[in-house]
């Protein structure tokens, strides 16, 4: 996690990510920042570390048809020291989102691992909160890339003329679970056809995601005696 940092006239996509944004530094300086004011376009943050502390952070959207926020006034001097206990915007949902790649690649990501990871000391059942808040929004993550695997193969097909892709799903009540998926690239066939030896391998692995299964490969040997995949199948 790396520390942010501020500059007049920077520009930011929409308040919610400046916001976001503005929590990560907080958390990392050890500092109550807070939303003196709080609009989708215009966003006030405040220093309450200690009364007298003049930093002062304010952006606001530059017209009413856009949702871009710019900074327009930045104090970015500290006369305050760090928080020893908690730090007001460091709870679960800020730990499920800052770290939701280690938590989609490691279900076990360990209470101590997260400490360790954050420089900061809290109680178990704020992990135990972050990890059930990613595990159900990496779930959600998921099923919206399921749903897209039709149209990946489609400009996979489009794009390289030849390439093999077959989807298979099934009918579960209303809803329709992915199975398997196999794809052999056509660039990849004209290359073994053309400079590799007329010898194919097999090789796997298990998936060990929120989703289970294996991924399946073929595997050809070139003129250097390097490996190459043919094709690769993910199946249950």
């Amino acid at each position: 996690m790396r520390n942010p940092r501020f500059l007049l006239g920077m520009v930011f996509p929409n308040s919610m990510v400046f916001k976001n944004v503005v929590q990560k530094y907080a958390v990392l300086t050890r500092k109550e920042l807070r939303f003196e004011r709080n609009t989708k376009d215009k966003v006030l943050v405040r220093c309450r570390t200690s009364p007298r502390c003049p930093f002062w952070l304010y952006a606001s959207s530059p017209n009413e048809r856009t949702a871009v926020v710019m900074i327009k006034v930045y104090r970015p001097v500290h006369e305050c020291s760090s928080l020893k206990g908690r730090v007001y915007h460091f709870h679960a949902p800020f730990i499920a989102q800052e770290y939701m790649d280690q938590f989609m690649a490691d279900g076990n990501w360990s209470r101590e691992r997260i400490q360790n990871a954050v420089n900061m000391d809290f109680v178990y059942q704020m992990a135990y909160r972050a990890k059930r808040m990613a595990k159900q929004k990496a779930q959600r993550t998921y099923e919206e890339l399921y749903n897209r695997l039709e149209s990946y193969a489609y400009e996979l097909k489009k794009r390289n003329l030849g390439t093999s892709v077959w989807i298979r799903t099934e009918l579960q009540g209303e809803v329709t679970r992915f199975k398997r998926i196999y794809i052999y690239f056509e660039a990849l066939k004209k290359g073994w056809g053309a400079g590799c030896r007329p010898i194919i391998g097999l090789d796997g692995c298990d998936l060990r995601g929120v989703h289970k299964g294996q991924l399946l490969f073929a595997i050809r040997i070139d003129g250097n005696n390097g490996l190459h995949s043919i094709a690769y199948a993910i199946v249950e």
